[in-house]
């Protein structure tokens, strides 16, 4: 028998004696919140077995990769249109999880055509995902039950749910009350998502005028803010393009910043700060207005890309998955749009720099400032710095061959070295789209100054593990998970995590309370540079902090996701880490690490420091001159 559930409609409470009740001893999770998943896990009982997906998830990522991106190529085809490269089906967003979908659908629809020897209970992420595999097991044949698994709190939470949406759909619409923030911190989030708060407050502290160059070198570097940009001293520094902005000024080029600045601080504040620095900024709400915003929520209503009926990939129905996804980044259609009306204003407003530069990563942002520049400004070109996407499947990146011609991507991308400038040419960019650039966020790594190659693995005391998560929580949460598992309350080994700056670390802990409550685990939060040269093993998954360790000597090891797709930044040299999926394998890499030999060690981490050059080369003024098309 098999048994099928949205993961909505699950209490986690009554999972456990359901289990019981209905003698089901295997259960599959079929998407991509790691955080519930983990939380699952620790509700069952121990012989209650999750059947992992990491092998033949990771197996199935690969294969329809090239599938994938033809399919969306052809889409571009059918709907080319600024709607179309704002939407993130467009941009094959890796944060969207639809090709994860994709490939949790095509590996789970073995499970259910082999499952006839015991009985499997299906929890999906989605309603497309739990519909698909329920038709797959009636054309199968095979008998299944859908289940709800409710509790009152269950309920209750589902009203709480929908009189906290209906409130914040009130407040949003309402007008903002600018007080009311500095008393309630959840209404201050809300306040500063909003464009008209955004624009109230630059009113408020005079920012009426619009920029302007005063020359015609002029460049508009669109950067990401938050705490990280600005030094003790309050000056400002760029955590994304490093000393770009400096070295652009000794050629003569005046820079203006665009920063768009996150949520994980105060609008008001940034923008306080911001002004204090001395730097020039452009905040985009300067140039966007209330019909713009109403313009693009109208587009994104009435949008509608035209898909084919019967959408495959190798057999696998993807229609409803693809109308899914769209539908539930709707409202994100409308927010990207708004990248139209920022340039085309800037023009009407004689605003022509010369240069346009960003942080890139493919994403549906950068294709309609593509689109929009092209359209607006033509004599403006637009440069791409690429934001450290080594892995081939972080699909954004690639355009397929049928969608090259049409795609709105930068003029140039700028590569952290060599080996991103030989992936990219491989996969099909014009070579003269591409440039091998350098390393603008690691650039302390070629400073001058000894770093300790040597560490000594017979030292006296515990192997040191530094976990580095990334932004994901979920992606944080099984990560650090996987390690505690592995090591925790042996101290042989010391576990240090530290989270992405944009990861909430108390709610990592919080929900990974039953797990690391061990002496040998830790939670930290300094500098790379300096843990690294300390520590013996990373574990990892998607950052670039890998290449950060193999510059100090440190063995890398990838953990793969259960549920995810798995971007590697070092995908290109398999052989100089270790890669693992289960608290056992870590065990064995580590371990392994600790009965190289000398020599061995050695020849790694030279080869290393060489692999590190290819991927994060030095800043030199002619890679610098990479960013400059004359």
């Amino acid at each position: 028998m098999l048994y099928f559930a949205q993961q909505q409609d699950i209490d986690l409470k009554r999972l456990p004696k359901w289990f019981s009740e209905h003698d089901v001893h295997h259960w599959i999770y079929v998407g991509y919140d790691s955080t519930w998943r983990v939380q699952a896990e620790l509700s069952v009982p121990k012989h209650i077995q999750r059947i992992s997906l990491a092998t033949e998830l990771d197996k199935k990522s690969w294969e329809l990769r090239e599938e994938y991106l033809t399919l969306i190529g052809k889409l571009s085809n059918t709907n080319n249109s600024p709607e179309w490269w704002a939407s993130e089906l467009a941009s094959k967003n890796p944060y969207t999880h639809l090709y994860t979908r994709i490939c949790l659908l095509a590996t789970c629809r073995q499970y259910v055509e082999k499952s006839s020897d015991k009985s499997i209970f299906f929890i999906s992420s989605t309603q497309a995902l739990n519909q698909e595999l329920i038709t797959y097991a009636e054309e199968k044949s095979q008998e299944y039950k859908i289940i709800r698994i409710l509790g009152a709190d269950i309920l209750g939470l589902s009203c709480y749910n929908s009189v906290k949406n209906s409130l914040e759909t009130l407040l949003i619409r309402a007008p903002p009350f600018m007080t009311a923030g500095k008393f309630f911190n959840t209404y201050q989030k809300l306040l500063d998502t909003r464009k008209d708060y955004r624009s109230l407050i630059l009113q408020q502290k005079n920012i009426f005028d619009i920029p302007k160059f005063t020359n015609d070198k002029g460049i508009l570097l669109f950067t990401w803010v938050d705490h990280r940009n600005f030094t003790s001293e309050g000056k400002y520094r760029d955590p994304h393009f490093g000393p770009l902005p400096e070295e652009l000024k000794k050629r003569g080029y005046e820079v203006i910043f665009v920063p768009r600045i996150l949520f994980t601080i105060p609008y008001g504040e940034v923008v306080n700060r911001l002004l204090k620095t001395g730097e020039q900024f452009l905040f985009p709400e300067q140039c966007i207005n209330s019909n713009d915003i109403f313009s693009c929520e109208q587009r994104a209503k009435q949008f509608q890309p035209f898909f084919p009926e019967d959408l495959r990939i190798s057999s696998v129905p993807v229609l409803s998955l693809m109308k899914e996804q769209y539908e539930n980044y709707r409202k994100t259609l409308s927010e990207t749009l708004l990248y139209e009306y920022l340039i085309k204003n800037l023009a009407d407003s004689s605003r022509h720099p010369k240069e346009i530069i960003h942080t890139c990563e493919g994403h549906s942002w950068e294709q309609i400032l593509k689109w929009s520049v092209q359209r607006y400004m033509p004599t403006t070109k637009v440069i791409g710095f690429d934001n450290l996407t080594f892995s081939r499947l972080t699909l954004s990146m690639f355009p397929a061959e049928n969608e090259l011609q049409i795609r709105p991507i930068p003029d140039r991308i700028v590569t952290n070295g060599p080996m991103y400038y030989d992936v990219l040419k491989s996969e099909g960019l014009p070579s003269d789209h591409i440039r091998s650039g350098c390393a603008l966020r690691h650039s302390y790594l070629w400073e001058p100054g000894d770093i300790n190659l040597n560490n000594d693995k017979n030292k006296v005391g515990p192997i040191q593990i530094l976990v580095a998560t990334s932004l994901d929580l979920g992606d944080s949460i099984e990560l650090s998970a996987k390690a505690a598992l592995a090591f925790g309350g042996d101290n042989a080994f010391k576990v240090l995590i530290k989270c992405h700056p944009l990861v909430d670390t108390n709610q990592v802990k919080k929900i990974l309370n039953p797990l690391i409550n061990f002496e040998n685990i830790q939670f930290i939060n300094e500098p790379m540079e300096k843990l690294l040269p300390y520590v013996d093993v990373l574990l990892y998954t998607y950052t670039s902090v890998c290449f950060d360790a193999l510059k100090f000597g440190v063995f890398p090891i990838f953990i793969r996701s259960e549920n995810l797709i798995n971007l590697d930044q070092l995908n290109e040299v398999p052989d100089i880490h270790g890669i693992a999926t289960t608290p056992s394998e870590i065990r064995f890499e580590v371990e392994k690490l600790s009965h190289m030999q000398s020599e061995e060690n050695r020849l790694r981490k030279i080869r290393s420091i060489t692999i590190v050059k290819q991927a994060l080369a030095p800043v030199t003024d002619e890679r610098i001159d990479s960013f400059i098309i004359e």
